[in-house]
């Protein structure tokens, strides 16, 4: 399952794939039709009206209110006015904005996602998601696919398990254990883009473009004008953002992501990532992949992870360790151009562009002072 949050104008386009998101944020509309996964998510303002399903929420948000009608795992989630729009996929999602608080035990795919205050609380269930923007937290337990993007003072921590994300924006958390799939959350004008893929998402917020075609999960995320290019490489990235270059060319999975103070720490991992932002700092040890990071003061360290992510937005900090496939989500205008493999993601912050090519694991998380399966 994949699963992507967005605030403050987001939208959602995805095509012919299983997990398909339409998110929009200031003035945001979702619709979900037939699917087995959906999620209604209110905020500001919000109604829920979970019945029978496998798969129920409860929010609590500035008069928020669930109404989710037989299907296994429905999600809506709304900001600032936001629509949703997935057709026919077995994994949506919930996203909150404006203190919404989510208490979802025990089904397949739950989602919590908080913004402005909101706090997520998924234990036990295949997919679950938390995304936070605007003092956000994430806490997902044991389930395949769960992820936890923060942005304004977000927290991620995610242990054991093959893909985890650790995306910090403006003093940003993440906690996400056991699973195998987690996502990307953008916030603050981030454009999806994913087109005939099993897992594709996209996102569109203040100015944020996504596109990734035919991949299994590729996203192509897009910031104020950092540029990605990576070729022929199983996960590589070029990734430029305030005279920053990335030329990272046949290694297995490599990644640049570019935060204005961002920090990264993937440890023993394939698949290593190089952020940098305004004063990112990067440590790489052991692993097969190593990256070459430049940007004004940027420091790496990836230990002990075969692909791990670690993106910084804003003074973000990253920490995944034990996954196999990590992710990088970008937020203040990103954009993503992935092509061709299995997973890969492009995601840009403050004018960061994605592009990599023909590679099966790559993924850029990325989170700024706002912030997807």
């Amino acid at each position: 399952m994949r699963g992507i949050s967005y605030v403050y104008s987001v939208q959602f386009d995805s095509r012919y794939f299983e997990s398909r998101i339409k998110s929009y944020g200031y003035s945001i509309h979702f619709d979900s039709r037939y699917f087995e996964s959906r999620i209604k998510s209110y905020v500001y303002s919000v109604q829920f009206d979970s019945r029978y399903f496998e798969s129920r929420i409860k929010s609590y948000g500035y008069s928020i209110h669930f109404d989710s009608r037989y299907f296994e795992s429905r999600i809506k989630s709304y900001v600032y006015s936001v629509q949703f729009d997935s057709r026919y996929f077995e994994s949506r999602i919930k996203s909150y904005v404006y203190s919404v608080q989510f208490d979802s035990r025990y089904f397949e795919s739950r989602i919590k996602s908080y913004v402005y205050s909101v706090q997520f609380d998924s234990r036990y269930f295949e997919s679950r998601i938390k995304s936070y923007v605007y003092s956000v937290q994430f806490d997902s337990r044991y389930f395949e696919s769960r992820i936890k993007s923060y942005v304004y003072s977000v927290q991620f921590d995610s242990r054991y398990f093959e893909s985890r994300i650790k995306s910090y924006g403006y003093s940003i958390h993440f906690d996400s254990r056991y699973f195998e799939s987690r996502i990307k959350s953008y916030v603050y004008s981030v454009q999806f883009d994913s087109r005939y893929f099993e897992s594709r998402i996209k996102s569109y917020g203040y100015s944020v473009q996504f596109d990734s075609r035919y991949f299994e999960s590729r996203i192509k995320s897009y910031g104020y004008s950092v540029q990605f290019d990576s070729r022929y490489f199983e996960s590589r990235i070029k990734s430029y953002g305030y005279s920053v270059q990335f030329d990272s060319r046949y290694l297995e999975s490599r990644i640049k992501s570019y935060v204005y103070s961002v920090q990264f720490d993937s440890r023993y991992f394939e698949s290593r990532i190089k952020s940098y932002v305004y004063s990112v700092q990067f440590d790489s040890r052991y692993f097969e992949s190593r990256i070459k990071s430049y940007g004004y003061s940027i420091h790496f360290d990836s230990r002990y992870f075969e692909s791990r992510i670690k993106s910084y937005v804003y003074s973000v900090q990253f920490d995944s360790r034990y996954f196999e496939s990590r992710i990088k989500s970008y937020v203040y205008s990103v954009q993503f151009d992935s092509r061709y493999f299995e997973s890969r993601i492009k995601s840009y912050v403050y004018s960061v562009q994605f592009d990599s090519r023909y590679f099966e694991s790559q993924i850029k998380v990325f989170t700024t002072d706002s912030t997807a399966p």
